[in-house]
């Protein structure tokens, strides 16, 4: 019998020969589209050697229509192992629909970014309402994720900053950890996640 832990490892290498490590982030978390909970979730230990805005051609920050979501990560699904792309499922995952609208929209993703409630960085409403955290996050040391470069490095989650005033920023995970919010222009290394 074969047993699995949360924070388990698996290395992976890219098209381009990027080595990458997966880690186990939950189990039966993350509801697939074609019905049920998907069995395992994962997502990066650290972060890609690619970096990317969040924010669109309007400049608008937000998770469904953005350059990162249209563009960085079908290119980042592009160079997965043909044996890896087979097994993973479409999930559904819930965003705010954008920094000035508390809406939240549904989408579905084969990979896709962490929202700010999911590393559990901000659990009011309507943070709350894009998902529940995965237990590998439990404080800030367990958010740091480096880059190619071995440096702490800021990551963007999928969520907008809520904010009347501005359209331009989201809520990033800090070099230490933390969480706090950044323009969406800004280009910064990736943590993806994905369902099997």
């Amino acid at each position: 019998e074969v047993w699995f832990n949360i924070g388990d490892e698996k290395p992976i290498t890219m098209s381009d020969g990027e080595n990458l490590t997966l880690q186990i982030y939950d189990f039966n978390h993350d509801d697939k589209v074609d019905g049920g909970k998907a069995s395992f979730t994962f997502g990066l230990k650290n972060l890609t050697k690619q970096t990317s805005e969040m924010a669109n051609l309007y400049g608008l920050t937000r998770w469904v229509g953005s350059t990162m979501r249209d563009t960085t990560i079908p290119q980042i699904h592009d160079k997965l192992s043909s044996e890896l792309k087979r097994c993973i499922v479409e999930v559904y995952k819930k965003s705010i629909e954008s920094a000035s609208s508390s809406n939240i929209v549904t989408s579905i993703d084969k990979l896709w970014l962490f929202s700010c409630s999911e590393v559990g960085g901000k659990t009011d409403n309507p943070y709350a309402l894009e998902g529940t955290i995965y237990p590998i996050f439990t404080d800030d040391n367990s958010r740091l994720k480096y880059n190619s470069k071995g440096t702490a490095s800021n990551w963007f989650t999928r969520s907008a900053w809520r904010s009347d005033n501005y359209d331009s920023y989201m809520w990033v995970v800090t070099n230490s950890g933390g969480v706090t919010n950044k323009s969406g222009g800004t280009a910064l290394p990736i943590c993806f996640g994905f369902c099997i």
